[in-house]
């Protein structure tokens, strides 16, 4: 490797040990880019150690510009990707920031050119004419400076997405109110809710949530009744809740939040209906709070609220 200096680049790594990281905890996922195995290998042991918000880093490899369209055309969860310039041609790397923007239509990802050969690419011209997010030679990047790097590009990456997110639950949310409203019984209407709950959080794998399963219920008779659920709650459904939760659903409901999260892997979503009516939403899986838009979930709560009550109201009319 002639055009980084190793001693720059490790000058600040006291070792470059490997860790053991939580699994639970969905990771940031990097993409190197280059046709030299030791840019990979440096890159690797330069940020092994990496946290952001208590997640860890995983590594994606590819070696050429046609790898690397189809990893970024596979795992759309990628938020940066570190891209060489020079590799099958002059200009690999820049066809490959051109195809992740118009081609790919990602505008997410963050992408930091890095070069060995600064003047096949001049940095005014690239900054002016792709839509990239650093560049830099690689004698410039020492482990402080990936680790840099890496800290700014995911809270960038992380911000983006919080606000495309944020615009497509507002849609969702509108676009599902009137079919929500359109439901007249209680086991459709919660299950209408617990799959809109569940697309608002966004709780799939590739995300910074892991749904596992899931389930929607309410009080009758001082008895909480599963109306719907996913995976292993599938098979309750009808049946009393307490004993196979284990856990005080009223004292949760006694501390006033819309939304409650217990060890990062339980989010209760209390709805009261008016009166003494209460239902819950119970979503299972690993679960950060603090990626949770609360204002978004209450937003939608309170319209579920007003749908179930109306649900109420429909069947008290219908009996007299």
């Amino acid at each position: 490797m002639t055009d980084i200096d190793d001693d720059m680049l490790f000058s600040e790594d006291e070792e470059g040990e490997d860790i053991t990281h939580d699994n639970s905890v969905y990771p940031w996922r990097l993409l190197i880019v280059d046709d030299e195995q030791d840019i990979h290998t440096v890159t690797k042991i330069a940020l092994n150690n990496f946290e952001f918000e208590n997640r860890p880093i995983e590594f994606l490899s590819a070696y050429s510009g046609a790898e690397a369209r189809e990893i970024l055309s596979k795992e759309m969860d990628i938020a940066l990707v570190f891209l060489d310039v020079v590799m099958e041609s002059k200009h690999a790397g820049l066809d490959v920031a051109k195809w992740i923007r118009e081609e790919l239509g990602n505008h997410e990802v963050r992408i930091v050119l890095r070069t060995g050969q600064p003047g096949e690419a001049p940095e005014r011209a690239i900054i002016t004419d792709y839509d990239i997010n650093d560049y830099k030679e690689k004698s410039e990047l020492t482990s402080q400076k990936l680790y840099t790097v890496m800290c700014a590009s995911c809270r960038s990456y992380q911000d983006i997405v919080a606000l495309n997110k944020n615009r497509a639950c507002l849609r969702m949310i509108i676009e599902s109110s009137a079919d929500i409203f359109r439901m007249h019984s209680f086991e459709k209407f919660a299950e209408g809710t617990l799959g809109q709950l569940s697309s608002l959080l966004n709780l799939q794998s590739g995300s910074a949530y892991l749904l596992k399963q899931g389930l929607a219920a309410h009080k009758e008779q001082d008895k909480w009744i599963v109306l719907a659920g996913t995976e292993h709650y599938a098979q309750k459904v009808g049946t009393s809740l307490e004993a196979d939760l284990n856990i005080n659903l009223d004292a949760i409901f006694s501390e006033g939040k819309s939304i409650n999260v217990i060890d990062n892997n339980r989010l209760f979503a209390c709805v009261n209906i008016g009166g003494e009516r209460k239902a819950v939403m119970i979503l299972e899986g690993y679960i950060s709070q603090d990626n949770i838009d609360i204002s978004l979930v209450e937003l939608f709560l309170r319209n579920i609220s007003i749908a179930y009550e109306n649900i109420v109201l429909l069947k008290n009319t219908r009996m007299e």
